[in-house]
């Protein structure tokens, strides 16, 4: 294994990225580090902070990813200070690399003047929202070119929105491959877009329903980070109790598990949670391509049959689909009309073309 593809122990990270446990985060003019006049944190909500951030994923490297082109634009911390982002660099991307013991500071320049690359990956800490193009992202509040959507208006959530898309448009690529969702397309479902349009199998869908939560101020960081309500930012990204959502006054009753669906939709004669609804619609799509084609992935990108057959045009529109939903994490939380209308409209398709 390269020295490249070495990471910093958490234990090591979290002592090294600690200070940078923030000014920010009260600040209300920027997301920066070094905004002028920014009152620090108390140091109790600092470390309160760096112990959220230890429990959330952000804290993890994927080191497969993390040192493949474009993948470690957003899989290594350090690479995403410095790029922007992942499906279309907004800055030169650093080739060059050093040989050093290595630690968490700011690299340097390399001997021939050029941008050196620290020989380990570093996790989604402090710097990555905070500093360097992550802060120029929150400044500016949109993120462009993700495919499908040429600029993404999110405020602070827009650093967010900088990695968490699907990174290519949906369908089957040029060469014939039958494409899969990529594990990040929350933008993705939130806008509406990249999906296979069960109405045209095989073709992108046209955009459909924005959800109304990116109308939400700051989008994702204002329900994941801000909208926890507690004092702290929340720094585990999770939405856990969702009393976030009523203390923000989007909605007045428990939203848990995205409250009680307005319907039936998954058509067990039972009105349930949002969360349960999706489900079982995912469960009901599941069956149907499965009773069409047999076991069906998404693996190495692609969807794939277990037969090693290729899917037909119906399958595979019905299949991406369902890892859509399922890669946006949110159980159709994050934009519900729109995850239930994308699987019914694939269970009707799917089931139309059955044998």
């Amino acid at each position: 294994m390269s020295k490249r593809m070495r990471h910093i122990p958490l234990c090591l990270l979290v002592l090294v990225v600690a200070p940078f446990a923030l000014a920010a985060c009260t600040s209300s003019g920027s997301q920066r580090s070094q905004t002028t006049g920014a009152k620090a944190a108390p140091k109790t909500m600092q470390i309160e902070i760096v112990k959220q951030w230890a429990t959330s994923r952000h804290s993890l490297v994927v080191t497969s990813a993390a040192g493949q082109q474009g993948c470690k634009n957003c899989h290594d911390g350090y690479m995403f200070t410095t790029t922007g982002g992942g499906f279309q660099p907004r800055r030169s991307e650093p080739t060059a690399s050093v040989s050093t013991t290595g630690d968490a500071s700011t690299p340097g320049l390399d001997e021939s003047g050029g941008v050196s690359v620290p020989d380990f990956t570093v996790a989604t800490d402090c710097r990555v929202c905070h500093t360097g193009a992550g802060a120029d992202i929150a400044d500016k509040g949109s993120v462009d070119k993700i495919p499908g959507l040429p600029t993404a208006q999110g405020g602070l959530g827009a650093v967010c929105m900088a990695c968490h898309n699907g990174w290519h448009a949906s369908g089957k690529s040029a060469a014939g491959e039958f494409t899969a969702p990529h594990t990040s397309v929350q933008t993705d479902m939130l806008f509406a877009i990249n999906t296979v349009d069960a109405k045209a199998p095989g073709a992108p869908a046209t955009a459909g329903a924005k959800s109304p939560h990116t109308k939400v101020p700051d989008t994702c960081a204002g329900c994941h980070v801000i909208g926890a309500g507690t004092g702290t930012p929340n720094h585990t990204f999770r939405v856990e109790d969702f009393k976030g959502c009523q203390r923000k006054g989007c909605h007045t009753t428990d939203m848990k598990d995205g409250g009680i669906a307005k319907k039936d939709y998954d058509g067990d004669g039972t009105k349930e949670t949002v969360a349960k609804e999706i489900g079982g619609l995912t469960d009901i799509l599941k069956a149907k391509i499965e009773a069409k084609a047999g076991k069906f992935d998404s693996a190495h990108g692609q969807i794939v049959l277990a037969s090693g057959a290729k899917p037909d045009d119906a399958t595979y529109a019905a299949a991406y689909n369902y890892f859509f939903v399922l890669k946006d994490g949110s159980s159709g939380i994050h934009n519900t009309a729109f995850a239930v209308d994308l699987l019914t409209r694939s269970i009707q398709m799917v089931s139309a073309t059955a044998p």
